[in-house]
């Protein structure tokens, strides 16, 4: 919590109140006051901000391949400058979640109703679409049709260290693979159960074990990136598969040298 917040009590009282340790070395929170509608927009707006960010150097990392530079060193070049920072230029199979779909479609619906068309929102949101396509075109590419295959899956929340599976690239991509006729495995630490209550219409084998969305897989798609998954024993998980593909979707496993291992790895811009 922020210092200034809590002036008038000591760090054991104000812990006792809300439940967790505040942190005395927290920057201090800067306050200022607007009207309503200045307020709502700061929240929008930022949020829209950020999928706009993180579409564009998702974009990058497909022009990355193509012109094989390494969009991780990219974007760690970039994120050195502080005008940009390093933040949110983490490449992924798109944004998802809650607030950045919600938040992003309303105002995009808000700008075209009042005549003030928000163009650059409008292209992150094709933009993403298309990052969830490029994954599932990649399978294609790699296994040349997806009818009858088994593809395991890593990862149903939309970041790690949360429950939260609503309006996830998962679904998307799942729901997709599924329609093209291949079977799913998946996992996830924590939001196996919400997933499988708002997709309850999908037919997935959910597994309880990391390890066994392997089980005579033809590829594994890594999408959320869970410490979990970085501590895998990849030799068991190798030796499960049918076939070695792994789609890294989050560049999470570049350190771990898979390849060398006997996997096919493929990341996205690498």
């Amino acid at each position: 919590m922020y210092q200034d917040l809590i002036e008038n009590k000591n760090d054991s009282e104000w812990s006792k109140m809300v439940g967790f340790k505040m942190n005395p070395k927290a920057r201090k929170a800067v306050y200022f006051e607007t009207d309503t509608k200045s307020a709502e927009m700061i929240k929008y707006v930022s949020n829209a901000f950020l999928a706009i960010k993180i579409s564009y150097i998702n974009e990058v990392a497909r022009l990355c391949e193509t012109l094989g530079a390494n969009v991780m060193d990219v974007a760690k070049g970039m994120g050195l400058d502080s005008r940009i920072g390093e933040k949110f230029l983490q490449v992924s199979s798109g944004w998802s979640g809650s607030c950045f779909s919600k938040d992003t479609s309303e105002l995009l619906e808000t700008s075209r109703k009042y005549g003030a068309d928000l163009t650059l929102v409008k292209a992150a949101i094709a933009s993403n679409l298309n990052m969830h396509e490029s994954c599932i075109t990649k399978l294609r590419s790699r296994l040349k049709t997806l009818n009858g295959k088994n593809i395991g899956i890593l990862g149903l929340t939309f970041k790690p260290d949360t429950d939260d599976a609503r309006h996830t690239q998962s679904s998307y991509i799942i729901s997709k693979l599924i329609a093209m006729g291949a079977n799913i495995a998946a996992h996830d630490p924590k939001g196996m159960a919400m997933f499988r209550k708002l997709n309850a219409h999908l037919p997935i084998r959910y597994c309880q074990k990391a390890e066994d969305v392997a089980e005579r897989a033809d590829a594994i798609v890594l999408m959320t990136h869970w410490n979990e998954y970085a501590a895998l024993d990849w030799k068991v998980v190798h030796q499960k598969m049918r076939a070695p593909y792994l789609l890294d979707t989050r560049n999470f496993l570049v350190g771990h040298r898979l390849s060398e291992s006997g996997f096919i790895y493929e990341g996205v811009g690498i």
